[in-house]
């Protein structure tokens, strides 16, 4: 997709929040979704739920959590028992 079709899509679609995987946010989602008008970015990646980190599967993938996103799963964890 590119990036003037991105802006254009969450502009005309009015998007507030995006839940979007933390390396495409941090290179090309998250200007577009402020000059959008996303007030809120979640992120997940591919580290996410991982307990055994097997260097063979995960060397590659770091966290790279862009500014002025949150993690999803740190947001589910804060809301646990929350309505």
């Amino acid at each position: 997709m590119y990036r003037d079709e991105l802006a254009r899509i969450l502009t005309d679609a009015g998007v507030s929040a995006i839940v979007c995987d933390e390396q495409a946010c941090a290179a090309h989602v998250r200007e577009r979704a402020i000059d959008a008008g996303v007030t809120t970015a979640l992120t997940a990646g591919p580290l996410d739920l991982q307990t055994l980190y097997d260097a063979r599967i995960f060397a590659g993938p770091t966290r790279q959590r862009g500014e002025g996103t949150d993690d999803i799963l740190e947001v589910a964890r804060e809301r646990v028992g929350t309505r």
